[in-house]
């Protein structure tokens, strides 16, 4: 297996735990549109890899430790996650393969919602109160075309946003 463009490595969740996502933005960001693919990301370097990379049969979890705002424009709603064994998980694909990211720290999280969370007052969230189980690992390479297509859209729509003021 060729990976061009980089790799992109995560768990989804488990069936559980998405269904009790889903409740608390339901009950607790009415006006959010919730993130409908809900996973937590290992591992995301955009470095060109070749060898196969090896799917992890594994399950993990974490503890919900507190929710941040990640991203410089986007402002992404995330629920950050306590999880040696990710933390682990990471260090050791990282090195194994040579990737690269883009961060300086792994930090496991799920996005709960992409854009619009600088409305989001963290303070008033009230806290997670369920573990966060995940299962069923993705190994998939970077699609460059992808990529560069929502780099565009989102141009686009920042244009649109900012022309019609």
């Amino acid at each position: 297996m060729n990976y061009p463009n980089g790799v992109y490595i995560a768990f989804n969740l488990s069936r559980e735990t998405e269904e009790n996502i889903k409740k608390y933005c339901e009950e607790n960001l009415p006006d959010m549109e919730m993130n409908e693919d809900l996973h937590c990301t290992l591992v995301y370097s955009k470095k060109p890899h070749e060898p196969r990379i090896k799917r992890d049969h594994c399950r993990c979890s974490g503890k919900p430790k507190k929710f941040s705002i990640f991203g410089e424009d986007d402002k992404s709603l995330v629920l950050e996650i306590d999880s040696e064994e990710l933390k682990k998980m990471n260090h050791e694909k990282m090195k194994e393969h040579d990737f690269v990211s883009d961060f300086d720290e792994y930090k496991p999280h799920v996005t709960f919602v992409y854009g619009w969370a600088w409305e989001v007052d963290l303070e008033k969230l009230p806290p997670v109160d369920f573990p966060i189980e995940m299962e069923h690992q993705i190994v998939e390479g970077l699609d460059e075309e992808a990529m560069d297509s929502d780099k565009e859209e989102e141009k686009e729509w920042y244009e649109t946003i900012w022309f019609s003021m």
